[in-house]
């Protein structure tokens, strides 16, 4: 929480400017993440969902002193919940240097082995990103493997004309279930990661 910083700025529930992004506050800002040796940077604004001006124009001011990625709201989720939105692009910034850096060794391996083409990566919903969007989205691939086994499971009941079927992904730390139904696999908006304090 002491890492932490505002600033003025406001936008409307209609993407309406209500009162103008204190620049001058974001260059001091700047100059402090600097000196706080920070590996990657979050910005949330409320409303960003509607106008993601004010978030554009502080990631812009922030890069001219940091070289460190900057996640904004507005890209990650663009959803109207301001805790779900927040919590998502801090989810994304914390974890996006560590995997831009996995990334870019896979497909540097990759090539030392000889394979030339395309990489791409299963997200949240089953389908598929480039690395470069991965890198920079790396919130996208939470829960991409379940994903990914609720989507097979949907193919083998289309095949076997299956109708209603109960998929159950087992991995090495967790277990998933799925309910599809006409083919298609049941689907949610909103989830939790790492929900160790149910079973606590």
């Amino acid at each position: 929480r002491e890492d932490r910083f505002t600033v003025k700025g406001r936008i409307g529930a209609e993407g309406q400017e209500l009162q103008k992004l204190d620049e001058a506050a974001l260059e001091a800002i700047a100059d402090r993440i600097a000196a706080g040796n920070f590996g990657s940077v979050a910005i949330g604004f409320i409303h960003a969902y509607a106008n993601s001006d004010h978030e554009r124009r502080a990631r812009e001011i922030l890069s001219r002193k940091l070289s460190i990625p900057i996640s904004i709201s507005a890209e990650v989720s663009p959803q109207m919940r301001e805790f779900e939105r927040f919590n998502t692009v801090c989810a994304n910034a914390y974890v996006r240097p560590q995997m831009a850096d996995y990334l870019a060794r896979l497909q540097t391996r990759l090539k030392d082995m000889g394979a030339e083409c395309p990489v791409f990566m299963i997200h949240s919903g089953g389908g598929l990103i480039s690395v470069e969007t991965a890198s920079e989205f790396p919130v996208r691939l939470v829960e991409s493997g379940p994903a990914g086994g609720a989507i097979f499971a949907a193919d083998i009941a289309r095949r076997f004309g299956l109708e209603k079927v109960v998929s159950y992904d087992m991995g090495g730390t967790t277990a998933k279930i799925c309910l599809i139904e006409d083919y298609a696999p049941r689907t949610a908006r909103t989830f939790e990661v790492a929900r160790t304090y149910r079973f606590s």
